[in-house]
């Protein structure tokens, strides 16, 4: 697990994967970034998958999320 949050009655797990790079190298290495969240009471769960073409692109959201929201890495 990447990371947890919990936001009122959401509660979020967050991970990250690398996913390999193609064999032109065209594409820098992706990574997806999965996040579940769960409602408190009614246990349902969503799952999301988000996947960022750039290391950067993903790095920054990570740090802007944990900046608005306060996420703090396991």
């Amino acid at each position: 697990e990447f990371g947890h949050l919990s936001l009122g009655q959401l509660e979020f797990s967050f991970s990250a994967e690398a996913v390999s790079e193609n064999a032109a190298g065209v594409q820098c290495k992706q990574k997806q970034w999965k996040a579940l969240a769960r409602d408190k009471n009614k246990r349902t769960t969503l799952k999301v998958r988000i996947e960022a073409v750039k290391n950067s692109v993903l790095s920054k959201h990570l740090q802007d999320t944990e900046e608005d929201v306060g996420i703090k890495r396991q």
